[in-house]
């Protein structure tokens, strides 16, 4: 697995290229990107891009759908369909494989067979286009009990429950994207990890929870940067994706206001200080 850089996780506003520059800068090897940066990128710009990754030995992570969320609004998701039509093509030729989009907990209007299909048709129309282009799609679920206690119909929010949704969609190009803090709040374990194929896992978020908060009252939007709480076993869940030889992204995503309140070149040190100091002794 290499580590990758994604600035708006983090808080950072910058563009693709400043993206690249303190990626190169702080030591990270990978970058990611979103539909909506990629779309907005003329063929110079992609021409130009090439070329800093090459200079700066870089590699693409991987990019967001926009809207990010499977379950989003009509128009909203139509919009993000039509967008990705014009990004998926420019990601293939910068060379970005994977892609990532989440599964919300939980839905306002939808029992849960319902909603299990309505997942699947909005994943057929996404995933044609994505497999045209040779990228794989990873699904994030969302597992924090306080996500989804507030609404009736209650969805997917553990591995099983994505696994079956992968397995149901019948596509080559989707899998999972595994993040170290909804792997906690399942109560998932480094077994569960070791039952998956590197095929199967296209993503990889990694993040600590909040110190000395009970597992079912962790919020979905609090964390730490890894190894800052000790919350998570991340030894154990680093080991496990190595065992399993995952060779994709690893992805900090600490959704930690502190952090972001930071300048993004302190944000950016103290983000891959902690990502190294967590993955380097399971290496």
């Amino acid at each position: 697995m290499y580590l990758s850089f994604a600035p708006g996780l983090l808080g950072i506003k910058t563009d693709f290229v400043g993206a690249l520059d303190l990626a190169a800068r702080y030591g990270f090897v990978g970058v990611d990107s979103s539909v909506a940066q990629l779309a907005s990128l003329t063929e110079n710009d992609v021409a130009a891009l090439q070329e800093q990754f090459a200079i700066l030995k870089l590699r693409p992570g991987y990019f967001g759908l926009d809207p990010v969320v499977v379950s989003a609004p009509a128009e909203t998701w139509n919009n993000g369909v039509e967008l990705l039509k014009v990004a998926a093509p420019i990601a293939q030729t910068l060379g970005y494989t994977r892609a990532i989009a989440v599964v919300l907990p939980f839905s306002e209007t939808r029992p849960r067979a319902e909603n299990f299909a309505f997942h699947l048709a909005r994943l057929g129309e996404i995933l044609p286009i994505l497999a045209e282009n040779g990228i794989a799609l990873g699904l994030e679920y969302v597992s924090p009990l306080t996500r989804r206690a507030p609404y009736e119909h209650h969805f997917i929010h553990d591995l099983r429950g994505t696994l079956e949704l992968i397995a149901a969609a019948k596509a080559p190009n989707l899998g999972l994207l595994l993040d170290s803090f909804h792997w906690f709040c399942a109560g998932e374990k480094a077994a569960d990890i070791a039952r998956l194929s590197p095929e199967q896992l296209v993503a990889v978020h990694l993040n600590d929870a909040i110190q000395n908060r009970p597992r079912d009252e962790q919020l979905a939007f609090e964390r730490e940067l890894p190894g800052d709480s000790g919350e998570i076993d991340l030894h154990a869940f680093i080991k496990a994706l190595n065992a399993m030889n995952y060779q994709g992204p690893l992805t900090c995503e600490p959704m930690n206001k502190a952090l972001n309140d930071l300048d993004k070149e302190e944000a950016t040190a103290r983000t891959f200080a902690a990502m190294q100091k967590t993955v380097s002794p399971d290496l």
